[in-house]
Order: C-alpha cells, then sequence, then structure tokens
C-alpha cells in the first residue's frame, strides 16, 4: 500500500492502513500491545505515529540485548535480603548434614525417581520449540479475547516466544544444526530421545501447513470482507490442529514410549537410522526387517 504526502499527515489514514498491513500478520504480544496504544491514542499527531511505528518495527527486527538484560537483573532485583540468607542457609545444611541425609537407603530409594524425572523431562523439552512457536503464532493472538488461555502458558514460554519471533530464521536454522550434528554422532545414546527430538521437529514442521491454509482462507476472502470472529475462529481452527499431534507426542515422551501409528514411526527412523551400539537392554536396535 502507498500512501501520497497529503495522506501522510492524516493520521486517521496511517491507522487504517497500518490496521490493513497487519490484519493477517502473526507479531509479537509486547509490539502488539504497543501498536494498539498508538492507534487508540487520540492525541496522537501524525509525525509521532510514524516515529513510534517505526520504533516498534526496528524493535521486532532485533533482539534488544539491553532489555533483555534489565529484565534479569530487574528479577533478581526483587528478591529480598531475608530470602537470600535463607536460600544459603538451607544450602549450609544441606553440605553440612549430607553424610546423614544421602546414605545409601535413601540414595537407594531416590536414585530411581530423580533418574526417571530427570529423562522425562529431557524428553519433553524436545518439544520446546514446537511450544515456543505454537505460543508466538496462536496462543498470543488469542490471549487478550480468552485470558484463561493465556494464563495457561508459562511467562518464560511467552517471553521466549517473543524472542523467537523477531529471529526466527536463526533460531530454526542453529536448532536444524544442533539436530543433524546429534543424529551424526548418535547422541544422546538413548535412543528414545533421538526419536522425540526429530519427532518434535517434525511437530514444529507441521505448524507451517494450517497456517499456510489460514493465510491462503483469508486471502481468497479479502475482498469479501472477513470479520473479527471469523478471523478468531480460523485461529482456533489452527491451534487445536496443531494441538491434535502436540499432546500425544508431549506423552509419549512422558511415558518414553513411541506412537502406535507405523507410518508416523517408520517416517521418523528412518531419519535416525541404524545404532551401532546396544541399547540399555543389551541389543541393537533394529527397527526394519530387512
Amino acid at each position: 500500500m502507498t500512501l501520497n504526502s497529503d495522506q501522510l499527515q492524516n493520521v486517521n489514514i496511517l491507522k487504517d492502513a497500518t490496521l490493513e498491513l497487519v490484519k493477517n500478520k502473526f507479531i509479537p504480544n509486547t509490539a502488539a500491545n504497543r501498536l494498539k496504544n498508538i492507534i487508540y491514542d487520540d492525541n496522537i499527531n501524525a509525525e509521532k505515529f510514524i516515529t513510534e511505528l517505526r520504533k516498534i518495527v526496528k524493535d521486532s527486527e532485533k533482539i534488544a540485548w539491553s532489555q533483555i538484560s534489565s529484565k534479569i537483573q530487574d528479577q533478581a532485583t526483587q528478591f529480598s535480603a531475608f530470602q537470600i540468607i535463607i536460600f544459603f542457609f538451607i544450602l549450609f545444611l544441606l553440605f553440612f548434614y549430607r553424610k546423614s541425609i544421602f546414605t545409601k537407603k535413601t540414595k537407594k530409594i531416590l536414585s530411581p525417581i530423580v533418574h526417571g524425572i530427570s529423562i522425562r523431562f529431557i524428553t519433553v523439552s524436545m518439544y520446546s520449540l514446537a511450544f515456543i512457536t505454537l505460543t508466538n503464532s496462536y496462543l498470543q493472538p488469542l490471549a487478550d479475547a480468552f485470558p484463561a488461555l493465556g494464563a495457561m502458558v508459562p511467562s518464560f514460554i511467552i517471553k521466549m516466544a517473543y524472542i523467537f519471533g523477531m529471529v526466527p530464521n536463526r533460531i530454526s536454522l542453529l536448532y536444524v544444526l544442533i539436530l543433524v550434528r546429534c543424529l551424526r554422532l548418535h547422541y544422546p545414546r538413548r535412543r528414545i530421545f533421538r526419536y522425540h527430538m526429530v519427532q518434535g521437529y517434525f511437530f514444529y514442521l507441521f505448524q507451517s501447513l494450517p497456517r499456510q491454509l489460514f493465510e491462503l482462507i483469508t486471502k481468497s476472502t479479502l475482498h469479501d470482507g472477513l470479520s473479527f470472529n471469523t478471523l478468531q475462529g480460523l485461529v482456533i481452527l489452527c491451534l487445536v490442529i496443531n494441538l491434535y499431534y502436540l499432546i500425544p507426542g508431549v506423552y509419549q515422551a512422558l511415558t518414553l514410549s513411541y506412537p502406535k501409528d507405523t507410518f508416523i514411526r517408520e517416517a521418523i527412523e528412518i531419519q535416525i537410522g541404524r545404532d551401532d551400539f546396544n541399547d540399555e537392554d543389551g541389543n541393537i536396535f533394529k527397527w526394519w526387517d530387512e
């Protein structure tokens, strides 16, 4: 959309043009709130509107590391001196009574519990990229209309989604390089980790399918005009489609199991390849009959 010099002096035309440009786009939640503030500001003039809009675009294109550092420092300063003293006092007690607390009996009881929790935590974390992109693409646009839905998402996931929304290509490329390196080195040695690592990346890629469908629908009916409720319903539909295969994947990670669908499993096992070492049961893993 191109505006002439006269239209650039009219703040209402600028607001309408901005709304038209971001109508079918997904932007970070922080940028969306800042954009909403300047659009609904009746006292703002055209020059200030353009200046603020450029700041929003600039901040959305790159990570403001100073802002992230200041947020971390703000979180750290929220701890009082009493809380810090109590924390170090507990550490001192654990260190002083470590021999009486961590006996052979307690180690025998706690060791399998800690081992099982850590394994499941690592396996579920393989779907972190899929959850972050899901939050950035679908949950944040629905947060204002459904506050309960936004409250279900942890704050650190929202912050990570905001960072991912600014540099998605770099993070995706880094994740792919790490994934390929792990598969070539057969690392981690537990095959279940590598399986859910690949499946989590597949689910991340699958998220583009309902989103592309959403964009095709909105673009094809753009001239007819879509109501807000219709757009909101399409976003919810895309979210449900993603959760349909993401939730079972997380359940499999928690139970350290594989999907019953042989087609999905074979598609992922081919990417992992054969292992030239024994698994936990002392056998060489073999998925294919030939």
